[in-house]
């Protein structure tokens, strides 16, 4: 039997090891997720937040049916004592033309805009996808949907396939019927 005492004990001990594991599991997940962002950081979110904005603009321009972007700028650390001249900011720009578009031109106000958001001295690369051309326009032929003009090759294999079948239907009974007489 336990005294009162060493109970106390127990339960002072239990105590203790789960704070210690609380410690522990609090002091884990603060160092396996950084709380304070570094300069680089926010450069980079930065130049996230560049991109999405530069597609944005450039999905309003008339002849882009989507537009995504990766905006680069430079970066200089703060830390650093003799810091290095810094590029020119960069981006490159994948755009899906939408029916009808001229690439030429929809390249051009595209540039355009993005030289007006980044800079004049941007490389801006543009890399343009013409549309897909339009699906053929499609037809019913029984439980079938195809191209209006697979129509007739389909109507002929099905007809193909419906004498066959008949015939052989045909043969079946003839064959059948000398059997029995037989």
């Amino acid at each position: 039997m336990k005294s009162g005492a060493s109970t106390h004990h127990e339960a002072t001990l239990a105590r203790a090891a789960g704070a210690l594991a609380l410690a522990a599991s609090v002091v884990i997940a603060s160092c396996a997720e950084p709380r304070i962002g570094t300069p680089a950081d926010e450069h980079a979110a930065r130049d996230a937040a560049a991109s999405i904005q530069l597609a944005h603009h450039l999905e309003a321009l008339p002849g882009i049916a989507h537009a995504s972007a990766i905006v680069h700028s430079p970066f200089v650390d703060p830390l650093r004592p003799d810091p290095a001249a810094p590029a020119a900011t960069s981006a490159s720009i994948v755009l899906a033309l939408a029916a009808g578009a001229r690439p030429e031109q929809v390249e051009n106000q595209a540039r355009s805009a993005a030289a007006a958001i980044l800079g004049a001295d941007a490389a801006i690369r543009i890399v343009a996808a013409e549309p897909p051309p339009p699906p053929p326009r499609l037809v019913r032929v029984g439980p079938f949907q195809v191209a209006a003009a697979s129509r007739v090759p389909l109507l002929v294999t099905l007809a193909a396939g419906l004498v066959a079948i008949a015939g052989l239907a045909i043969w079946i009974v003839v064959l059948e019927l000398r059997r029995r007489t037989s």
